[in-house]
C-alpha cells in the first residue's frame, strides 16, 4: 500500500489525542504551542493558548470530577451530564483564562 502525504497537513501539527476521530493538535511552530481541535474533517479551532494551558485545563477538569463529583459526572438514569457540572467547570477554567471563547471551545469539544 502506497501512503501519500496530505498536502494540506502542516508538518508542525502534532496530534496528541482524539475523541471519536476528532483530533487534538498542538501547533509546534507557534509561540507557546497553542492547542487546537477539530470535528470530523472540519477546520481546526483553538481550545488553549498553549500546551501548558491545555494541561492545566485537563488537570482542573479531573480535579473537579474527582473532588466534587466523586468521579461520576453522568447521571445513571438519564445518561446525561450531571446538572451543574458544565457550569462548575466553566467557572473554574475562567479563573485561569479570561478568554471565554477558549474556555467554551475546550468544554464544547470535551462535553459538547
Amino acid at each position: 500500500m502506497d501512503l501519500k502525504e496530505d498536502p494540506e497537513w502542516n508538518p508542525f501539527w502534532l496530534v496528541i489525542a482524539d475523541i471519536n476521530d476528532d483530533p487534538v493538535v498542538v501547533v509546534t511552530d507557534k509561540e507557546g504551542s497553542p492547542v487546537m481541535a477539530s470535528y470530523e474533517t472540519g477546520a481546526l479551532f483553538p481550545i488553549a493558548n498553549s500546551f501548558s494551558d491545555f494541561l492545566d485545563y485537563l488537570s482542573i477538569t479531573l480535579e473537579l470530577i474527582q473532588g466534587k463529583y466523586n468521579g461520576e459526572i453522568i447521571d445513571d438514569e438519564s445518561c446525561e451530564l450531571l446538572e451543574g457540572f458544565i457550569e462548575d467547570l466553566n467557572e473554574m477554567l475562567s479563573k485561569i483564562n479570561k478568554n471565554d471563547e477558549l474556555v467554551e471551545n475546550f468544554i464544547d469539544y470535551l462535553y459538547g
